[in-house]
């Protein structure tokens, strides 16, 4: 979804959003592995290297077995290396049981200035703590499924 141009009142020449891409995900992916798996991604090119990048989104995770945590993280890729990173928190679908924790929200925000007008890919990864006892991502739930969001909005300088 895009949308262009939302704010064009005359004589406001900072702060005005420019463009917003989205992404929904419904796709499950489990993870049993401690090395990071991209889960979602958006895209957007900003139409200025002054511009701010908005991202925010929202991820369900929970874990697959015992004792383990979603360590999660965004990512800032451009021209395809990842030139920044937002740390999140490593506590996610972490409850110090010993029993499958089924619903695990995680909702972050990154306010990013990556100076460049080239394509710029916000990627969400998600790693688990104890590689053999995974973390899930969209677990379903009785028939149905979870989805998670990624949403990039450009703001101009």
């Amino acid at each position: 979804m895009a949308l262009t141009k939302l704010n064009t009142r005359s004589g406001l020449t900072t702060g005005k959003l420019l463009q917003i891409q989205s992404t929904k995900n419904t796709t499950y992916k489990g993870i049993t592995t401690n090395a990071f798996v991209t889960c979602m991604t958006v895209s957007i090119t900003p139409t200025s290297a002054s511009s701010t990048i908005f991202v925010s989104g929202a991820a369900f995770l929970s874990k697959a077995g015992t004792d383990t945590k979603a360590f999660q993280k965004v990512q800032r890729v451009v021209s395809a290396s990842v030139t920044a990173t937002q740390e999140l928190s490593d506590m996610t679908a972490d409850n110090d049981s010993t029993v499958k924790n089924d619903v695990g929200g995680s909702a972050f925000q990154w306010y990013d200035s990556p100076a460049t007008t080239s394509a710029v890919t916000y990627n969400f990864v998600v790693s688990s703590y104890a590689n053999t006892n995974g973390v899930n991502f969209n677990d379903y739930n009785t028939a149905s499924s979870y989805s998670s969001q990624i949403t990039a909005m450009e703001i101009g300088a």
